[in-house]
């Protein structure tokens, strides 16, 4: 299917319950986690099965005849999806595997549910139905060189993304946004989304860093409060602050934090004096 995303298995590989009918020669392997050049594959009308409007800004999905689904947005492929038992990981898991086989070869995920388990920093995720996989997900793991260590300082940085560096260092590394949205007050400011692949929105003023809104659950606060933990966290942490609607403020700190069902759903920094 491709020359970087997938390869033919040239050895016999230990996995768990290969149906009989499926010899080691069919088996397809799974590359996951090489960033978004591991996902420029070629998509052959030959193979393809479905596809959805490929409207700009839309997300496009295509799915081939073997079942596998692939999703692209602003011409970036950011997500596939295997059902097909014919695909397997590096590390031997596939379709049918159980929650303790994932666990075994991968450790305990950053980000896990009754149905889900997600390794960001691997790329690869799990969807499950009664404990056994039903569909693998892969997509790009975070650029090291941005996420570096994950904190977020109030009022100072989110990993290597400090406040008040130009935009362009970032265009750099994560090339172009998802898109980009003016502000009409105050004026000259611009919201830069890198949420699809990134989990970050950026806010500038003059080409300058003025606010940073978090949404990957990769960037983590004072150790603990980062998307996807309970509110009682942050006033276990940090203390009251000041409930507006769904926020929390922290405005002598240059951090709020957005609430959705009692959960953080977003983390934002910005300067004392913004």
């Amino acid at each position: 299917m491709t020359a970087h995303l997938l390869k033919i298995i040239p050895i016999l590989l230990i996995f768990c319950i290969l149906a009989p009918e499926i010899s080691y020669a069919q088996m397809t392997l799974i590359k996951a986690g090489y960033g978004t050049e591991a996902l420029n594959i070629s998509i052959e009308p030959k193979n393809i099965a479905e596809s959805s409007p490929n409207s700009k800004g839309e997300e496009q999905v295509v799915q081939t005849k073997d079942g596998t689904e692939i999703h692209i947005k602003n011409n970036n492929i950011f997500l596939i999806t295997f059902i097909n038992p014919l695909f397997i990981t590096y590390e031997g898991i596939k379709i049918g595997c159980t929650k303790d086989d994932i666990i075994r070869k991968y450790g305990r995920p950053k980000i896990e549910n009754a149905n889900t388990l997600l390794y960001y920093n691997s790329g690869i995720g799990f969807e499950l139905s009664q404990d056994k996989i039903i569909k693998i997900l892969i997509f790009p793991t975070p650029a090291k060189t941005i996420l570096g260590d994950g904190k977020i300082i109030a009022g100072e940085r989110a990993g290597n993304i400090n406040l008040d560096m130009m935009i362009s260092d970032i265009e750099k590394i994560w090339n172009k946004p998802d898109y980009i949205t003016k502000f009409e007050e105050p004026a000259k400011r611009k919201m830069y989304f890198y949420t699809d692949l990134h989990g970050v929105i950026l806010i500038t003023e003059r080409n300058r860093i003025k606010e940073i809104a978090i949404l990957s659950p990769l960037y983590t606060y004072e150790g603990v409060i980062r998307v996807g933990v309970s509110v009682n966290k942050i006033k276990s942490v940090m203390g009251e602050g000041l409930r507006k609607d769904n926020l929390i403020i922290y405005r002598d700190q240059g951090i709020n934090f957005r609430i959705k069902n009692e959960i953080i759903s977003e983390i934002t920094i910005y300067s004392f004096n913004n």
